[in-house]
């Protein structure tokens, strides 16, 4: 090889050692910018669970509260005087019910 191409072929070496760093820094920092958009989804993600899990909380404790009252409407010892109130009269004997087998049912 001649003097004259060895500078050049350095000048050209260290150019693509130069792009190859500039490259390497673009990526890493294209990485870091996905993960750190991961964790703040992430974090995003684990607020939306806690305030959906204190919505359901919420709705459970109104859905028992709903049962409670259904129950306490449905109590004989407020059913049977509204009945007399009304003129109604409680049968003698106690009503049966049996609910079919399932045998019976059908598919």
């Amino acid at each position: 090889m001649s003097q004259q191409t060895l500078p050049g072929f350095h000048r050209r070496r260290q150019r693509l050692r130069h792009l190859l760093l500039i490259a390497l820094i673009l990526g890493s920092n294209v990485l870091l910018v996905a993960y750190v958009h991961n964790v703040v989804a992430i974090e995003e993600r684990i607020r939306q669970i806690h305030r959906l899990q204190r919505v359901c909380d919420s709705l459970e404790s109104v859905a028992l509260f709903y049962q409670q009252q259904l129950i306490r409407m449905e109590m004989p010892e407020r059913i049977v005087p509204a009945a007399e109130r009304y003129g109604f009269q409680l049968p003698t004997v106690p009503p049966w019910y049996l609910p079919p087998a399932r045998e019976q049912l059908g598919p």
